[in-house]
């Protein structure tokens, strides 16, 4: 009977062992997993940031164009004829 017995504390124990195991393997997936989270929202963000940047960029360049022909238009209209 002592054996029964003995059998059935040592599966216990087991079981919460693995059980031990599993939730540690667990919290650190779910770790693993908010920093691939956190890591593509940096990711996101820096995308945004670039994709911005260069809209603003390309805005320069226009208003610059744009600017370099209204001097050339008011160059023209002030020359003497």
């Amino acid at each position: 009977m002592s054996d029964c017995s003995s059998n059935s504390e040592y599966s216990s124990f087991t079981t919460n062992k693995e059980e031990e195991v599993t939730l540690k393997k667990i919290a650190e997936l779910k770790k693993k997993i908010t920093e691939l989270e956190n890591t593509s929202i940096i990711k996101k963000e820096k995308k945004n940031k670039q994709e911005k940047n260069y809209q603003i960029e390309a805005t320069c360049q226009i208003l610059q164009k744009e600017s370099l022909l209204i001097t050339n238009q008011l160059i023209k209209v002030n020359q003497p004829l």
